[in-house]
């Protein structure tokens, strides 16, 4: 059975799974950075016809549509611990931008101030479909635009995610999973101060070298999901928790 550990961090308490340090639950102190999104309660709904740049429980949401008035977001009744689920619209290339107001992670490797970023999610095509999920840059087009970034990628045409380290459009990656529709996967980041590194499914990816971690600007959580192909595609999210020690 998982428990629940925690240890001290820069003076701020942090709670992890007891078999998974690197996955923090929550964590308490005088200069925590917290942003947790359990999709259990709250105002997420989004209808048919709602315009673009409208704001869900702290998140700004930005619609990509060839057409107008298909996207939909609502809470899943009856999930357990509760679910997000994003329907796009029907045309290629539709799809939604997510990102936290106000950029508030800061990956100076100055102030070393470590961070996590997790989410556990599903998209219901492995192939055509476009996605971006991590800390990245503010930018309401992140597949196409993102230059700062801590991130997951995956391309349309491909199943291949890669974990990306971005500073002003360079960048460094890795190969991370293969896409597979309906499948859960748990997508981990953690900054040390130092180093990045990145989890799948508990399993910690090859380290990348740190000459493009985005140290020189402030960096939110960040989600789009594009169509790939005309058709109503799906993101379905159980949990997204992102949290620095600033101190």
């Amino acid at each position: 059975m998982t428990t629940i550990h925690s240890h001290w961090i820069n003076g701020n308490l942090v709670y992890y799974q007891s078999n998974y340090m690197q996955r923090w639950l929550d964590a308490v102190g005088p200069a925590v950075i917290k942003v947790k999104q359990e999709f259990q309660f709250g105002n997420y709904a989004v209808a048919a016809g709602d315009a673009t740049g409208i704001t869900r429980e702290g998140w700004l949401l930005t619609f990509v549509e060839v057409g107008a008035g298909g996207q939909l977001m609502s809470l899943v009744a009856g999930a357990d611990g509760g679910n997000l689920l994003i329907t796009n619209a029907g045309n290629e290339d539709d799809g939604i931008n997510m990102q936290v107001i106000g950029s508030s992670f800061n990956l100076s490797l100055t102030n070393a101030w470590p961070a996590y970023f997790g989410a556990r999610f599903q998209i219901s095509e492995a192939t055509e479909s476009d996605f971006v999920l991590g800390l990245c840059n503010t930018d309401t087009t992140l597949t196409a635009a993102t230059e700062d970034g801590i991130y997951f990628r995956k391309a349309d045409g491909s199943t291949a995610v890669s974990a990306v380290i971005e500073k002003t459009h360079v960048e460094t990656t890795v190969a991370a999973w293969t896409a597979a529709a309906n499948t859960w996967v748990i997508a981990e980041i953690l900054f040390d101060g130092v180093n990045v590194d990145f989890y799948v499914n508990g399993t910690a990816l090859t380290r990348q070298v740190a000459t493009n971690i985005p140290n020189t600007v402030y960096l939110t959580p960040s989600f789009e999901f594009l169509n790939g192909s005309a058709a109503n595609h799906t993101a379905t999210f159980d949990w997204i928790r992102a949290f620095q020690l600033q101190s």
